[in-house]
């Protein structure tokens, strides 16, 4: 080769890269164009998808043509070649070089990814369980090593910074597969003695078996065309005529290849097919999209490497003139790798001749390019055949080159048989072949579990609906898988051994505030330890406690959103780090009531625009009524005026008296804070107006505040007003509700029977109509705080008892006693701690509880009633709370028996926990443990004495508890 001067800058400007479409160097400057000057990068992309000859219309339709046969003399140039003459002839060539020197078939340009995904896919998109792989495919584990030639030299060929490093493996799984194809491509044809036909390709290998992969670095000034690539390798002595070659080109990505192509047919060894010296090139990475089942860095490769042996020669039966046409048109998504449209043929020509396999295989027609056995005075017999190339060997090599899988090794458990427990029960180390893990499969007894990392997450707690019991054996299977779909798989034996753990106090719904007691019991299992139990609150650790009994005292902070639940959980770790969480419980952290009595009530409506009229200067009484269900009651109530601090009043009633200004509004709030420091403020403060209604007014009956009143009790108002006014209406209110009126100029006293108002604390005042001039005048006030004296009414709460220990659906009632005369019950209300139960609108006020909807233990059952004066009754009993049982089921109790028995039992349990397992026990000694529901055992009653036995079963829960039933007694009598 001599190329001219302009040639050879030329080719130092041209780097082509494949579909990525970049370009690092400008295109030849002699090349015409007409209007704006497209980018290298636009102008490769051109050829490519004239190429590819997927064109479409305005109507929408579209065709294929295309191939090499596509590109203009201008396109050739750009690529760095020409139509061939003389023995290139049909072909290509270099475009400086001497006529029929160096051959090639073109660029091998596969289909885009998005083409290839619409083509497979009624296969599956290379699954091999849809589109099968042909006879004697298997994931490729080795490459052949032979210790004499000729050879096929790998390269990697890059610019910049090498890569080969992170590609060898993959560079090494596609040449394993590309020998494999060479293999059982050939396999299908038999000699006359029945033998079957065997290839592989003679690789250049190290001293030590391993396949040589040389990596070179070019120059900038080369270009990707194969021949200034070549032109590069020849001068720098390593392409040499004694071996071929197959070069990974790293640039872009995996977007087709070129080859030369010794153009000669005669079928003896003379044959230029049968000498070294020529290259073929796999552009982009396509070794890194490796696939073994139809990824192009194998069959793009194996392409190109048939070609420098010798494929397919233009009289060949079904050529194109390079390529084939038995197939489908879509280069590699058929059966045969080296068939596709590639320009040289009418479109119309191709067809499916053999089934579709992936990978695609060399001649499935075993008439075209590769045949061992070609029949006698067939086109393979008397016209060159690839399958007689020296650079294949026709036996099997004397060692090899193994690809290395994965191997996988249980770092827990440690060693076979070991403990484990928590949601992590197993974790892997994986070594692996030189590619990246794609996956891990993980299998438990058998089963596929969740999960693809090396740890596997499954939580081997028992619980209600999943989980294993503590000693029970599992084997536990790891599989993982490679990017080159190589695995390795390891299987080992494990024992579960979780703690237990169950949180006694508080109990679900409680009420609680303040410094709040704690306890939880904890075990562990399988010879370890109880490192530390810790209570959670709204999953953060509130406390710990490292010492049995476990528990102590904790101070709940309410929750953000202005809720006053809260959950509680309690875990336990043990010596080993395993973890254990009971189910979390809502707990109630009650804030106080708090309800305006006098001088209005927050929802009358009293704002600063409308305030509540009082007279300036008098002294008006604010009363308030705070009750709360927590420990302790009402620490105090804090009025506020104006948001500032007026009063604290730290018993009931609680009162204020706010000395009303001359004039203006005042708003007036007031806290109740319980013994925890836990308050509530009123919803809504009272607006209080400075009025100046003339006149002076006075309660003369009752006299005094909190004085103790009964029956028919007479409310006194004294009035002076000046000269030009009068007031002709007092109304008398009590507790906000009219009760009566008189005429305050002829009038003083009203008459109530308190009788009708219930026991405690009640406030009357006065409210006063009249005029002042033509003026109206209008005041309320003053105001009187008083006491009923009599019995308050109560509630108590029926059907339970304290202390009672109840389970399943319980009735529970209430009783409302000591009402008074015109008070009636609207509604009795029934709680669990601070979770509602439900309610009662008539008597008998009761309903059903069901106590499984928590896990056993103390419980808090309250009744509230709501009667018709506003106010409320309260009553509170405390019961446990026991559903998990034990019960022996076979056989029954004072049965004869004898021979070999089967004892059986079942448990109930409560919402929290699990049954765990159930041991059987012959007078007190144990037979079996089964970890299995439902619960039974073998019990051999020979190997005791004729007579009466007792039978026992012992449940254990999932948080530790134990239930042993009854005895059941039994004879035995055997012959």
């Amino acid at each position: 080769m001599s190329p001219s001067a302009g040639h050879r800058g030329r080719l130092r400007r041209l780097l082509v890269i494949l579909t990525t479409g970049i370009l690092l160097a400008t295109v030849p400057g002699g090349v015409a164009a007409t209007g704006p000057r497209k980018s290298d990068a636009e102008r490769y992309e051109e050829i490519v998808e004239k190429i590819r000859g997927e064109h479409g219309h305005s109507d929408g339709s579209s065709h294929r043509h295309g191939g090499m046969a596509a590109l203009t003399a201008a396109d050739l140039a750009f690529l760095d070649l020409r139509r061939g003459s003389g023995a290139c002839s049909g072909m290509y060539e270099e475009a400086d070089d001497t006529p029929g020197d160096a051959c090639t078939h073109g660029l091998d340009v596969p289909l885009t990814a998005e083409a290839t995904a619409a083509v497979v896919a009624g296969c599956g998109s290379f699954d091999i369980s849809t589109c099968p792989p042909p006879a004697g495919w298997a994931i490729p584990t080795r490459i052949p090593c032979y210790s004499t030639g000729p050879f096929t030299q790998v390269l990697y060929l890059y610019w910049g910074t090498s890569r080969l490093p992170a590609y060898r493996e993959k560079i090494r799984r596609s040449v394993a597969s590309i020998d494999l194809l060479f293999k059982i491509s050939a396999s299908p044809v038999k000699n006359s003695s029945g033998a079957r036909g065997n290839r592989h390709v003679r690789w250049a290998m190290t001293a030590g078996c391993k396949l040589k992969v040389t990596a070179v670095k070019l120059p900038t000034s080369v270009s990707g065309s194969i021949y200034a690539v070549k032109r590069n390798l020849v001068s720098r002595g390593i392409i040499k005529s004694t071996s071929k070659y197959l070069g990974y080109v790293d640039r872009g990505s995996c977007a087709g290849g070129i080859a030369e192509v010794p153009q000669s047919t005669i079928a003896g060894s003379t044959n230029r097919s049968n000498r070294g010296g020529t290259l073929g090139l796999v552009y982009g990475d396509c070794f890194n999209s490796f696939h073994p089942y139809g990824g192009f860095g194998a069959t793009i490769a194996a392409h190109e490497l048939m070609h420098t042996l010798g494929a397919v020669q233009d009289n060949a039966p079904h050529s194109t003139g390079g390529h084939c046409w038995d197939d489908g048109a879509d280069a590699h998504l058929g059966a045969d790798i080296m068939c596709y449209a590639d320009g040289g043929v009418p479109n119309r020509k191709f067809y499916q001749r053999c089934a579709q396999t992936y990978p695609e295989t060399f001649d499935c027609g075993k008439d075209d390019y590769y045949n061992p056995y070609p029949r006698a005075g067939s086109y393979l017999q008397k016209y060159w055949n690839p399958a007689r190339n020296r650079f294949l060997s026709t036996g099997e090599p004397p060692a090899w080159d193994l690809i290395r899988k994965p191997s996988v090794v249980f770092t827990k458990p440690s060693i076979s048989g070991g403990t484990v427990g928590g949601d992590a029960p197993a974790v892997v180390q994986i070594r692996t072949g030189g590619l990246a893990i794609a996956s891990v499969a993980w299998t438990v007894n058998g089963a596929r579990v969740p999960g693809t990392s090396a740890t596997l997450a499954l939580q081997t707690p028992r619980t209600r609906t999943g989980g294993f019991a503590n000693g029970v054996e599992l084997t536990l299977g790891a599989t993982v898988t490679d990017e080159g779909f190589l695995k390795g798989k390891a299987s080992t034996k494990a024992i579960v051994a979780n703690p237990w753990i169950r949180l006694t106090a508080p109990s679900a719904w409680a009420d609680t505030s303040g410094a709040t007691g704690w306890s939880a019991a904890a075990l562990a299992y399988g010879g370890k330890t109880v490192a530390k139990v810790e209570l959670l609150v709204d999953g953060q650790v509130a406390a710990t406690d490292t010492t049995s009994p476990y528990g102590g005292t904790f101070t709940p902070v309410l929750p953000l959103d202005g809720s006053t639940l809260y959950e509680v959980a309690a875990r336990v770790t043990d010596s080993a780090g395993i973890t254990r969480t009971t189910p979390a419980r809502l707990i109630n952290r009650p804030a106080p009531t708090i309800v305006w009595r006098a001088p209005a009530s927050d929802w009358d409506g009293w704002t600063s625009d409308y305030a509540f009229p009082a007279l300036a200067g008098s002294t008006l009484k604010i009363v308030l009524d705070a009750t709360t269900i927590a420990p302790g009651g009402i620490d105090r109530v804090v009025f506020r005026v104006n948001g500032a601090i007026a009063s604290t009043d730290p018993s009931a009633p609680y009162a204020f008296e706010y000395v009303v200004p001359p004039s203006g509004s005042a708003q007036i709030t007031a806290q109740a804070f319980d013994q925890h420091g836990i308050y509530e403020t009123t919803p809504n403060g009272i607006w209080v107006g400075a009025t100046s209604a003339p006149g002076t007014f006075a309660f003369t009956a009752p006299a005094t505040d909190d004085g103790t009143v009964t029956g028919s009790t007479p409310f006194t108002l004294a009035v002076t007003v000046p000269v030009g006014s009068e007031y002709d209406t007092a109304c008398l209110h009590i507790d906000l509700a009219y009760a009566s009126c008189m005429d305050p100029r002829t009038e003083d006293t009203v008459s109530f029977d308190v009788s009708v108002l219930r026991p405690g604390t009640h406030v009357a005042h006065w409210e006063l109509y009249g005029a002042s001039g033509t003026v109206p005048l209008s005041f309320r006030g003053p105001f009187r705080r008083f006491v009923v004296a009599g019995t308050d009414p109560s509630i108590a709460i029926t059907q339970i008892t304290l202390g009672q220990q109840v389970g399943g659906n319980q009735a529970i009632g209430a009783v409302v006693s000591d009402l008074p005369s015109g008070v009636a019950v609207y509604a009795v209300h029934f709680f669990e701690g601070g979770n509602p139960v439900g309610s009662d609108y008539q008597a008998p006020y009761d309903l059903t509880w069901d106590t499984r909807t928590f896990g056993d233990g103390a419980r808090t059952i309250r009744a509230v009633a709501d009667l018709s004066d506003g106010s409320t009754v309260r009553a509170a009993l405390d019961v446990e709370v026991v559903n998990a049982t034990a019960n022996l089921t076979a056989p029954a109790a004072g049965l004869g028996v004898s021979g070999i028995v089967t004892v059986a039992g079942t448990g109930s349990y409560d919402a929290e926990t699990a049954l765990e397992t159930a041991s059987f026990y012959v007078d007190g000694t144990l037979i079996t443990t089964d970890r299995f529901a439902p619960f039974s055992a073998t019990w051999d009653t020979t190997k005791v004495v004729d007579g009466v036995h007792s039978l026992t079963m012992r449940l254990i829960l999932s948080d530790g508890r134990s239930i042993t039933t009854n005895p059941t007694s039994v004879t035995v009598d055997n012959p």
